[in-house]
């Protein structure tokens, strides 16, 4: 899992190019809120400025992408990182069935570096969206 890195949409262009995936963008200031794109590159310069929330997934990864006002930042979690996992289904009133991979990830602990007593790892509940049902969107 990576924690809050900096994201870079060019990067994230070419890294996504001939891959299939899913992208969420999400923008409460917009009349159409939450917005099913196809592909990254058709977001617009104003769409990649102004927004809350993008989400990026398909079945191996997760990508979430926060604006914070200045450079935007980003979590990722991947399929990879369940230690135990179950698949469940979401009904969104757009889009159909959404797939969740619901399960338990091993992560760095926080308080490790201020208490010698803390464990390193910690085990912490985690949801990956992985895609839509087929035939849904």
């Amino acid at each position: 899992m990576v924690t809050l890195g900096e994201f870079d949409f060019f990067t994230f262009q070419e890294l996504l190019k001939n891959k299939k995936y899913n992208l969420l963008y999400i923008d409460y200031d917009r009349p159409n809120e939450i917005n099913f794109i196809t592909d990254i590159e058709l977001l617009s310069d104003d769409d990649k400025r102004n927004f809350y929330k993008i989400i990026i997934f398909n079945d191996d990864t997760m990508i979430e992408v926060y604006n914070n006002g200045n450079e935007p930042t980003f979590n990722q979690i991947d399929k990879e990182d369940f230690h135990t996992f179950e698949i469940k289904k979401f009904y969104t009133k757009s889009y159909g069935k959404l797939l969740v991979r619901v399960g338990e990830i091993e992560i760095n602990n926080p308080n490790a570096e201020l208490k010698e007593t803390e464990p390193k790892k910690i085990i912490i509940d985690a949801f990956q969206y992985i895609g839509f049902e087929e035939g849904d969107i």
